[in-house]
C-alpha cells in the first residue's frame, strides 16, 4: 500500500495563472450546460476539449506543492485531494477524469490509495470513480471488497457493471454471494437486474432507506410500463414529502396522461419551477407553443415563477383538446420514446434531455454506455 504523507495546504502560485482561473471558468460553464435545457452535446464536447487542453498546458508549468496539475505521481495527486483544494465534488471528478486521461499510469495506485483511505468523503469519492473504470478493473473491485465495510463502493460497482453490460456475468460467477449484501446493496440489484419484484416492493425499498431522490430510482422508473407507473405514482402522492418526487417521476416516465397533474402543479408556487422542468422534459421546443419563450427565459426568478404559473390552464386545456404537440403517449423532448428518438437526442438534445435519453439507452441497449458523466470513452481512459 502507498505510504502518503500528510502536508498542510499551501495556495499554490500555479491556482493565480491565468489559464488556472480558466480551467476554473471552463468548470464553472460546465456545470451549468449540464443543468439547463439551452446546452447541447456540441458545447459540453467543446467545453471538454478546452477542459483537456488547459490541464495539458498547466501539468508542463514548474512543479508547485499540492497542485493538481503538476502532480507526477499518486502520491502528490491524493495529497492534492487530501488539501483544502476548493473543488467541489462535481469538480474534482471532472478534474481527475481529465488528470488520469493524461497521465493514464496514476489511475491504479491512486484508486488503491483513495480506498485505503479512512476519510469517508474520500472513499465517496472512489466510488464515484469506479464509475470511469474497464470491466477488468470493477470486476477485481467487487472481489477484493468487502460489501458490508464499502457499501457505496459496491453499489456504484453494481452500477457501472450495469452499464458495461456485464451485471449478469458477475452475478452468475462463484464470487457473487447475497449473503454479503446490505439491504441497500440488494435494492440495486433488485433494480439492476430486473428481478420479479413488484413495483410496489420496490418503491416501498426505495421509501424505507431514504433512497427515492437517486439515480437508481431514475433507472428504477424509467424500467417501468405505464401501469406499474401509475401504481407507484399513485402510492407516492399519499404522501405529502414525497410530491416534488411525483412531480420529476412524471415527467420523466413521459406519459402524457401525467400532463394535466404537471398542468395544475405549474399553478402552484411551490411547485411551478419542477412541473415546468417536467414539461419541458416531455415536450422540449414544442412548449414554446403553450409557454411564450420570454416567459420561459425570464432571468427574475420570482416574476418568472408567477409568469409561468399562469400557463397551467393552458397546458390543461391544449391536452383535453388533443393537442397534436401531446400525440405520443409516452414523449421525451416533444417526440415518441423509442431507439430512433433516443439516439437522436443523444445527440442533438439538451443537457438535460440527453440525461434521461442515456438511461432510455442503457436499459434498452445491449452494447456497453458509457456513463452521462464520463468525459471520455473508457477504452480512451485506459488504453
Amino acid at each position: 500500500m502507498l505510504q502518503l504523507i500528510k502536508t498542510n495546504y499551501h495556495e499554490p502560485d500555479i491556482k493565480r495563472d491565468s489559464k488556472a482561473e480558466q480551467f476554473k471558468e471552463l468548470l464553472a460553464q460546465r456545470s451549468i450546460m449540464l443543468s439547463t435545457f439551452y446546452s447541447f452535446k456540441m458545447n459540453l464536447d467543446e467545453n471538454t476539449k478546452q477542459l483537456f487542453l488547459y490541464m495539458s498546458l498547466l501539468s508542463k508549468q514548474k512543479s508547485t506543492e499540492n497542485c493538481l496539475f503538476t502532480a507526477t505521481n499518486a502520491v502528490d495527486l491524493f495529497n492534492f485531494i487530501q488539501s483544502e483544494h476548493g473543488y467541489n465534488n462535481a469538480d474534482l471528478l471532472c478534474a481527475l477524469q481529465l488528470k488520469l486521461h493524461l497521465n493514464k499510469e496514476l489511475h491504479q495506485p491512486l484508486f488503491v490509495s483513495l480506498m485505503s483511505s479512512q476519510d469517508p468523503s474520500i472513499q465517496a469519492l472512489a466510488s464515484q470513480l469506479c464509475l470511469f473504470l474497464s470491466t477488468n478493473s470493477l470486476q477485481n473491485l467487487v472481489i477484493s471488497f468487502c460489501p458490508s465495510e464499502y457499501e457505496t463502493l459496491h453499489n456504484q460497482c453494481l452500477l457501472s457493471l450495469y452499464y458495461h453490460k456485464h451485471l449478469v456475468s458477475y452475478l452468475n460467477s462463484e464470487h457473487f454471494s447475497l449473503s454479503k449484501l446490505s439491504p441497500l446493496n440488494k435494492l440495486y440489484l433488485s433494480v439492476l437486474s430486473n428481478n420479479s419484484l413488484s413495483c410496489h416492493d420496490v418503491l416501498s425499498q426505495f421509501i424505507a432507506l431514504k433512497y427515492i431522490d437517486s439515480h437508481l430510482f431514475e433507472i428504477f422508473i424509467i424500467s417501468l410500463n405505464e401501469a406499474e407507473v401509475t401504481q407507484v405514482i399513485n402510492k407516492m402522492s399519499a404522501e405529502d414529502d414525497l410530491i416534488s418526487v411525483v412531480i420529476k417521476t412524471m415527467s420523466y416516465s413521459g406519459y402524457r396522461k401525467f400532463t394535466p397533474f404537471l398542468g395544475h402543479f405549474l399553478q402552484d408556487p411551490k411547485n411551478t419551477l419542477l412541473a415546468f422542468n417536467g414539461l419541458k422534459l416531455m415536450l422540449g421546443d414544442k412548449l414554446d407553443q403553450l409557454i411564450p419563450l420570454e416567459i420561459q427565459l425570464e432571468s427574475n426568478e420570482e416574476q418568472r415563477t408567477k409568469s409561468l404559473s399562469y400557463y397551467g390552464a393552458k397546458v390543461i386545456s391544449a391536452w383535453k383538446n388533443n393537442n397534436d404537440i401531446f400525440a405520443p403517449t409516452q414523449m421525451i423532448n416533444g417526440m415518441n420514446i423509442e431507439e430512433e428518438t433516443i439516439n437522436y437526442i443523444l445527440q442533438n438534445g439538451s443537457q438535460q434531455h440527453r440525461y434521461f435519453a442515456n438511461i432510455h439507452h442503457v436499459i434498452t441497449s445491449d452494447q456497453r454506455v458509457n456513463h452521462f458523466n464520463a468525459l471520455f470513452d473508457r477504452k480512451q481512459l485506459f488504453t
